[in-house]
């Protein structure tokens, strides 16, 4: 499976209901993609997935970094909104993705190299279907371990 994690946001709503709506066009298009999301630890709703591969994962509490980092290692990119995740993501060497409706990105590494930003779903729609298409490279330094998030998946898909 190609994993889509996605970071919700307590202060891009909008951006938010889009982006989520166009991951559903990705899904149908990409029979072997899944959509992981993560509530943000201030974030009090739930999110309605209307997808059968939108999975919201649980609440981590008490292991909160250690379950951010597992999902980002499983992931073959990461989308969130004006959040310092799209700078974690590029710890783990995936295409990281902002999506912001400013013209400009609030995030000062927002590179287009490391961490994409987008306003428009159109484009971020072509970027996420070349993405999916190409083959994820695990940096070494984490190639061969076997994460919580690893061991999540395969229960929730077998």
């Amino acid at each position: 499976k190609k994993i889509i994690a996605l970071f919700s946001s307590t202060t891009y709503n909008v951006e938010q209901l889009d982006v989520e709506n166009l991951l559903i066009e990705v899904l149908n298009e990409v029979p072997d993609a899944l959509v992981l999301a993560r509530l943000h630890p201030g974030d009090k709703h739930s999110i309605p997935f209307t997808h059968e591969r939108m999975i919201l994962l649980p609440d981590f509490k008490e292991r909160s970094a250690p379950a951010l980092f597992d999902l980002l290692q499983l992931s073959h990119i990461a989308i969130s909104f004006g959040s310092t995740v799209s700078l974690q993501a590029t710890w783990f060497g995936i295409p990281s993705v902002s999506f912001e409706f400013s013209e400009k990105s609030l995030l000062l590494y927002a590179d287009q190299e490391k961490v994409h930003h987008f306003n428009n779903t159109d484009k971020l729609h072509s970027f996420l279907l070349q993405k999916l298409r190409e083959p994820k490279v695990l940096p070494h330094h984490i190639q061969g371990e076997k994460s919580v998030a690893q061991k999540m998946t395969e229960i929730l898909l077998h």
